[in-house]
């Protein structure tokens, strides 16, 4: 959103490097702000996520996208919410189409699994439903 406020071209959709930098500051400083949580901790979208995006076809992640990769480990066990068509909508936020956000699921799914996550799939069911899916997996875990 603030790339669009001011005009810039740091999107997902522009200068991908620059997105991908930006978003790795705001992902570290996501994570270091909760180093002192005791409680658990339910981040949207994760530093590993960054890997590869931004890259040209012939170029290796960033150095310092590495060493945030290998250095802020979450917890073992990554939810993920495939997309789901029956409320999937465009809107100004949102601009990709189903089929492309299909494709980001699995590679998403499978850049935390090579950086040694195990990946849990949420149900798409209600509100609730995910809710207690996600707290039995958590006692679980």
């Amino acid at each position: 959103k603030g790339q669009a406020l001011i005009g810039g071209n740091a999107t997902h959709d522009g200068d991908r490097a620059r997105y991908r930098d930006l978003m790795l500051d705001y992902g570290l400083a996501d994570y270091r702000a909760m180093l002192e949580t005791t409680a658990p901790v339910f981040f949207d979208r994760g530093i590993p996520e960054l890997s590869g995006f931004g890259n040209a076809s012939d170029e290796s992640d960033p150095p310092a996208l590495n060493a945030a990769i290998a250095e802020c480990r979450y917890g073992e066990t990554v939810f993920i919410f495939p997309p789901w068509p029956e409320i999937y909508t465009l809107d100004e936020e949102r601009k990709h189409t189903f089929s492309h956000a299909v494709a980001v699921f699995a590679e998403v799914g499978a850049t935390y699994r090579r950086f040694d996550y195990r990946t849990v799939e949420v149900p798409c069911v209600t509100v609730e439903e995910r809710l207690r899916f996600v707290l039995e997996h958590i006692v679980a875990v």
